[in-house]
């Protein structure tokens, strides 16, 4: 929801609703605390959003941070539920922050030159998980906590690999 400017709201709204008019933006919550900023941030939401002409189909982040990029994603090995939700959220989530492509991959032996992509999602906490060295010191390896952090402040964050 955050990631393509849909607003999260306290479920007192529903509550409240169903017993008179309010308005949604009066509940609307904060979508968690920055790491990287130190302090809780404040969503951005479609104004278009609930409207007539407004289709989950087309929604988007507003700031659209990764606009023209390149993402190489590597699938994270295993086959649990959580595993599947990720393979299907990152890529909802990087089109709708704006990235122009992305490039997944199941082995780290497809790719040998990072030069076209902006940046290498991986998931860190996946055991097992061998990441090359020269993916490591390419200045464009960053993870899921990355991903959730870029997600929460609706901003492009220096790449890295954030602790989670």
């Amino acid at each position: 929801a955050l990631a393509s400017g849909i607003p999260c709201l306290a479920s007192a709204f529903i509550e409240d609703a169903i017993e008179r008019d309010v308005d949604w933006r009066a509940y609307l919550i904060s979508p968690g605390p920055s790491k990287i900023f130190n302090h809780r941030c404040s969503q951005l939401v479609d104004p278009n959003w609930g409207g007539a002409d407004w289709s989950s189909a087309i929604a988007r982040s507003l700031r659209q941070p990764f606009k023209g990029m390149e993402f190489l994603f590597l699938v994270p090995p295993g086959d649990s539920s959580i595993l599947s939700t990720v393979r299907e959220l990152v890529p909802f989530c990087l089109s709708a922050m704006g990235a122009s492509n992305l490039k997944s991959i199941v082995s780290t032996s497809t790719i040998v030159n990072l030069s076209s992509y902006d940046i290498v999602l991986i998931e860190s906490r996946c055991p097992g998980q061998i990441i090359p060295e020269l993916w490591k010191s390419s200045g464009k390896l960053c993870n899921f906590g990355w991903l959730k952090q870029c997600i929460i402040s609706g901003a492009k964050l220096p790449a890295e690999v954030v602790a989670e």
